[in-house]
């Protein structure tokens, strides 16, 4: 545990949240009020079920880009393997 662990107060954004997870690498962070008292953590869990939330998505999806060779047949190959795991495009 850190002597002085990132915090972020009731009123954040969750934009402002994520930034703070992110850039820290940290999976939660401690909420705290005015007064310095601690009145919840939020996760990079709650953060996705906030996501899950608000666009009202059963299922949370992932999104991969990719930078391929340039060798013939390559993005068929990734798309049978995108396919093996029910993927889409």
């Amino acid at each position: 545990m850190s002597s002085h662990p990132l915090t972020v107060k009731p009123d954040d954004t969750m934009e402002e949240v994520a930034e703070i997870l992110l850039k820290n690498k940290i999976s939660a962070v401690t909420v705290i009020d005015d007064k310095e008292k601690v009145v919840g953590i939020i996760s990079r869990s709650d953060m996705l079920e906030f996501i899950k939330e608000v666009t009202e998505i059963e299922k949370i999806r992932y999104q991969l880009n990719f930078v391929v060779l340039n060798k013939l047949g390559y993005i068929n190959d990734i798309i049978e393997i995108i396919k093996d795991y029910d993927g889409r495009i």
